[in-house]
Formats: structure tokens, sequence, C-alpha cells
């Protein structure tokens, strides 16, 4: 096919320099882009998290349509207090707006494999809401979510960015109820939550 180019390597791996070179070359006086893919199971969160930080760092990347195992998806679309909420919402979520276009059964394919499949799309997005340090929203978003049983309160004391002593007032800050769990967190929430932690550092 004349208009397609294959390049062999990871992509976790290629810097924003080489993806803007093979896209400058690939289509020349493009202005924005789509992604489109099947991600396996085992990548797909960290190559999600690349495309979002790749748009985060200025490549204009308008959407991103890709076939995940229907768990990833689900826990993409979650709500706040499901069991599927967690890191990869509010992280993905923070950046990118996702919807459900298709869910495929195993006897889609062929060979059918063992497993239900989606499809979704992200529309990326600047970071909604706003917010001071997003390495930090990161930073304690997966910290809190290492103890996602555990009360706000206690499951600060796994990020390192807080001190102990100061839990208590960053989450009066943040106006989140210190015996809520993480799973009940929004992300506006959490976006709050990292600034006034960023505030008192």
């Amino acid at each position: 096919l004349p208009r397609v180019r294959i390049v062999e390597g990871d992509f976790l791996q290629l810097s924003i320099e080489t993806l803007r070179a093979i896209l400058a070359e690939h289509a020349p006086g493009a202005t924005r882009y789509r992604v489109a893919g099947n991600l396996p199971y085992n990548v797909a969160s960290p190559i999600m998290f690349r495309l979002v930080d790749l748009y985060r760092q200025g490549l204009p990347l308008v959407d991103a349509t890709l076939m995940l195992q229907r768990e990833v998806a689900d826990r993409l679309l979650a709500k706040p207090g499901t069991g599927e909420y967690g890191v990869l919402t509010v992280l993905i979520g923070h950046r990118a707006s996702v919807t459900r276009v298709l869910n495929l059964p195993p006897g889609a394919f062929r060979p059918a494999p063992k497993v239900q499949s989606a499809v979704v799309r992200l529309r990326f997005h600047d970071a909604d809401p706003p917010c001071a340090d997003e390495a930090l929203i990161a930073s304690v978003v997966s910290a809190v979510f290492s103890r996602r049983r555990k009360t706000m309160s206690n499951a600060l004391l796994a990020c390192g960015s807080v001190r102990p002593e100061a839990i208590a007032g960053l989450l009066a800050t943040a106006g989140i109820d210190p015996v809520r769990r993480p799973e009940t967190v929004s992300i506006p929430e959490f976006v709050r939550l990292a600034d006034a932690v960023a505030a008192q550092r």
C-alpha cells in the first residue's frame, strides 16, 4: 500500500522527536493525528498513558480508537464508588474523554479468544480540571489506590510527598472526608488534593 509505512519498534520507547520525524515524513503538512490500534492486555495501560503524555508534550493527537479487553474498557469508563474505578480511570479521565464504541464477543474473532473485547475512543483534551503539577497527581493517585481498601487518611500515608502530620489539613483543604475510600474520590477532588499537596511543599 503506497500510503502505509510500517515502523518496527517499541512504541513505549519511541521519543516524541522520533515520532514527529516519522509523522512529518509520512504525512507532510498534517497538523493533527488520529490513533487506531488493537492493544494487548499487558501493555494496554502503558500505551494509553504514553499517548496521554505525548499529547501533554504537544503532539497534536485528536483521538485514539482502541480495541481492548473489555475489563480494561470497563475500568476506563468506571464511575466513582465502583470496584473498577481506579488509577487508570482517574489519570486517563483527567486528560481524555472516553466513550465505548462497541462490545465484541469472542465469536467475532477467528480463532475465538477466551476474553470479551471492546472498542473505545479517547478524545484528548487539556487537563480538566487544570492542576498545579500533573506528575504529583499521578503520584498521589497511584499511592492511595495501592491502599484502596483503606480510608483516605490512611491511604495517603503511602504517598511519599505527604507528611503524616499534614494529612488532616490537606484533606480538609480538598474538601474530602478522611474516612472515605480512594475509590469514591472524583477526578476534581483528586486534583484539589494534589494541588493542596503542591502548595504545602
